[in-house]
């Protein structure tokens, strides 16, 4: 006979989750019209993508989004290398906040100094 208590399940609220797991780093696959704004921006990976172009992985904290990922969330998005590079100038230049869109053709990247009203 064992003295240990056996494992018992325990139910967390939604908050509780979403708390929890803020700083995992979630990787983001975005469709068209879906935006993500960033704060706390780095560039993390220079590699080949499986088509062999050369691709960036940018982690940054959400901000806002229109995909239902929670405010303060750690996300990893690739990016081409001259979306990377303009999320290099903002980092250099000071800028807070990045901007990532997807329309139907491409991903277009813009910076803020502060969140932006509209998007």
């Amino acid at each position: 006979m064992s003295s240990e208590k056996p494992f018992q399940n325990k139910e967390i609220s939604l908050d509780e989750f979403f708390e929890s797991i803020k700083d995992e780093v979630i990787p983001l696959k975005m469709a068209p019209g879906d935006y993500v704004i960033l704060e706390d921006v780095h560039l993390e990976n220079l590699r080949e993508s499986r088509r062999g172009n050369r691709v960036v992985d940018v982690v940054g904290r959400v901000v806002d989004s229109n995909m239902g990922i929670p405010e303060g969330q750690m996300i990893r998005f690739t990016l081409s290398i001259a979306n990377s590079l303009e999320v290099a100038h903002h980092i250099k230049s000071g800028i807070k906040y990045t901007l990532i869109k997807k329309s139907e053709m491409r991903i277009s990247v813009s910076g803020y100094s502060e969140i932006p009203k509209r998007i």
